[in-house]
């Protein structure tokens, strides 16, 4: 539903977002309800498809965050429905990940960003990516859906998890910066806009200094 517009986002035209709802079978016509984690990101949709023409949008704010902590509501289970890439990211969509904006930024400043520690490089962002991502993908697994009795230590891995990630997000959109220059520093960068971001996910959600005192409470346990 967005575009990159020199740096900035910006939602596409009336007719692309239409374009791209028609592709899931939303219409004008439907009744469409959003959700997300906390409605944050849901907030985004819900105005979008409003734009587009869709007249009958809700939200759920509480989202998953809510509906999760109730164990009498129900819960679909089995394979995440796919749909073709170009449904959700456009290729401009795609180049605002920050590993993407890195290897960008070396087509013209590769000589100097060599000299960059090597843990800010983006193949060493990126094989930390794999190993945080091969984490999170296996817990999921692990836990299943409470019908399989689960180890006492599992919530250090989940803790463990949450703080590779914030801290993996800190440091790609500080390397992403550092290689951009002074050129990110500019009010509505793309570079700067995913400092931000990566702000958000270190100190909201949940906070990170939180996160490692409960990671300190649990180790002392053993």
């Amino acid at each position: 539903m967005m575009q990159d517009d020199n740096g900035v986002p910006r939602f596409r035209s009336k007719a692309e977002m239409l374009s791209i709802a028609n592709e899931v079978s939303i219409t004008p016509d439907s009744t469409v309800n959003v959700y997300c984690f906390k409605g944050a990101r849901a907030s985004n949709t819900l105005v979008a498809l409003n734009e587009a023409g869709v007249k009958d949008v809700r939200i759920y704010f509480a989202s998953w965050n809510e509906w999760f902590r109730d164990p009498s509501l129900p819960i679909e289970e089995g394979p995440l429905t796919t749909h073709s890439s170009s449904q959700f990211f456009s290729e401009n969509t795609r180049e605002k990940m920050v590993l993407e904006l890195i290897k960008r930024t070396n087509n013209s400043k590769g000589h100097i960003n060599s000299f960059l520690d090597d843990q800010d490089q983006a193949d060493a962002l990126e094989a930390d990516l794999g190993t945080v991502r091969q984490l999170v993908y296996e817990l999921p697994d692990e836990i299943g859906c409470g019908e399989n009795p689960m180890r006492k230590d599992i919530l250090k891995d989940v803790v463990r998890a949450r703080i590779l990630i914030s801290e993996l997000s800190l440091r790609a959109s500080q390397s992403a910066m550092l290689h951009a220059g002074a050129s990110g520093y500019r009010l509505h960068s793309i570079f700067a806009q995913k400092l931000h971001e990566s702000y958000f996910v270190a100190i909201v959600t949940p906070v990170l200094k939180h996160l490692k005192k409960l990671q300190h409470m649990l180790l002392a346990q053993d």
